[in-house]
């Protein structure tokens, strides 16, 4: 797999674009929703080969001005989205996706299909009849309205093993970055970089990969939605990293619209239903429910939340009616997790179901199953999962990295931490090592997780934290056949 990924990278840095037309993929390729026999791709049509450098730049108001003018107020007199900074304007024409398992000779196409000018110009492709454990070449084709050929990326991705597979695999998780808080000013996010030397077999976004809420500009208007997921996506780093990676994606409050947001709220003239639609349209997540789970062999199965769409009105409802992830949610998540015959289970969750709470910003503003608003929810939550052998949280949304312990149950969870120190700084002060915690860094980076075979004949599985260089910071094992944990 090393090897395939790095003849990949070379074959992309000298080879990319194949194809020089009238069309290009500027915002890259998502490879998603990765399972033992299929695969989703995302692709989008654009009128550029790289974003609008030199264009018109934002202009700077607070929240509350830019909410009380009209949108186009934040650019320019007479300026248009296609004119700003970063812009990567949507081009209508047709794609294809060819497919071949590496060192195979065997190439499967989908039809040519026309992007949709009504969904930002995108297009996703289901692939089926995938092999398990088996890694695959892709090339996404491109055309033009009039049929003259576009440019052509290539990419790869790996399909899980067969669930009676007893093979290793590695992982990376990462949560929160935001276009002016990166830390690279050319390439986007250092983490992408050192992410694709420790060579997951797949990734997880737990959420926030936008800042909708966040100026230059507010996205106050799907139209502005949209112009800051082309400008995240278009980022060197990340265009590169995913398309030779087996992804997944959960979504966040601001991905959606704003802080905190749940059903029924509106952000300018984005509705939140409006927002979620946005999320489906950018990324390769599967039509509803949204929650699911994927084994990738005998000794790994993995449960992806949905932590926005199920719950309900927050302060409204009395304490024990609150619900973040909805009774059917829940429901499928206990009788699933029970059912699972993987030697380890993780359940990744946008929020954090053990904590500790970090209450900075005060009053009943709580927004994850940590918090004393879902109190119920919670306890009832942690309650089960800290029942089943060799189960354990990673969450995302919280902007600071940590190991912490359920003091009631003994359950363990580890905040991936935000990709890169600008999406950590504001927290420095605010976040205070707890009892709780086994490990706290207030910084970027990612987390990964690695299941082997220790000396014993254990399987084993090591979880990290890393900075954004892929440096290790913490270490902890969980050994399965000794039903113990240790840690450095």
């Amino acid at each position: 797999m090393k090897r395939w990924l790095l003849l990949g990278s070379l074959v992309l840095a000298t080879a990319m674009p194949l194809l020089r037309g009238a069309v290009y993929q500027a915002t890259g390729i998502k490879i998603g929703e990765v399972t033992a026999d299929s695969a989703i791709v995302w692709t989008r049509l654009t009128s550029v080969k790289e974003p609008h450098r030199d264009g018109l730049k934002f202009v700077e108001m607070k929240r509350r001005e830019a909410e009380a003018r009209e949108p186009s107020a934040q650019m320019p007199a007479g300026a248009t989205l296609a004119e700003m900074e970063r812009a990567v304007p949507g081009a209508r024409g047709a794609l294809r996706v060819v497919w071949t398992p590496a060192g195979g000779k065997d190439s499967q196409a989908t039809p040519w299909t026309d992007v949709n000018p009504a969904a930002d110009f995108t297009t996703q492709f289901k692939l089926s009849g995938l092999q398990a454990g088996t890694t695959y070449q892709l090339r996404v084709e491109s055309r033009d309205a009039t049929g003259e050929a576009g440019e052509v990326l290539e990419g790869g991705f790996r399909t899980p093993p067969a669930e009676d597979q007893a093979s290793g695999v590695r992982f990376i998780i990462t949560t929160c970055h935001d276009d002016w808080r990166r830390d690279d000013r050319e390439d986007g996010f250092k983490m992408y970089r050192a992410a694709a030397k420790w060579a997951p077999e797949f990734f997880v976004h737990t959420g926030d990969f936008v800042y909708l809420d966040k100026p230059m500009p507010f996205a106050l208007t799907p139209e502005f939605a949209r112009f800051k997921w082309n400008r995240t996506s278009a980022w060197p780093s990340v265009r590169e990293f995913y398309r030779n990676t087996s992804a997944y994606f959960i979504k966040d409050d601001h991905d959606i619209s704003h802080n905190d947001s749940a059903p029924g709220d509106q952000f300018g003239a984005l509705s939140f239903q409006k927002g979620v639609d946005i999320v489906d349209e950018q990324l390769p997540i599967p039509d509803a429910p949204s929650y699911r789970s994927v084994r990738w062999g005998q000794h790994l199965e993995v449960w992806l939340l949905e932590s926005r769409e199920y719950r309900n009105a927050r302060k409204r409802e009395a304490v024990s009616e609150r619900t973040l992830l909805g009774e059917e949610q829940k429901k499928w998540l206990f009788e699933s997790l029970k059912k699972s015959t993987a030697t380890f289970r993780l359940v990744i969750s946008g929020t954090p179901i053990v904590g500790p709470n970090v209450d900075y910003k005060g009053g009943d503003s709580g927004d994850s199953l940590a918090d004393e608003v879902f109190h119920s929810e919670g306890e009832e939550v942690r309650r089960v999962l800290a029942s089943l052998p060799n189960t354990f949280v990673v969450a995302g949304d919280r902007h600071w990295q940590y190991h912490s312990v359920d003091p009631k149950t003994g359950l363990n969870e580890f905040a991936c931490g935000p990709a890169c120190f600008g999406m950590a700084q504001e927290f420095v002060d605010k976040v205070k090592r707890s009892a709780m915690h086994r490990f706290l860094r207030i910084d970027g980076g990612f987390f990964s997780g690695e299941i082997a075979r220790a000396s014993d004949g254990a399987m084993r599985l090591v979880v990290r934290h890393h900075d954004v260089n892929g440096s290790i910071v913490y270490e902890h094992a969980f050994d399965a056949a000794l039903a113990r944990a240790s840690a450095r």
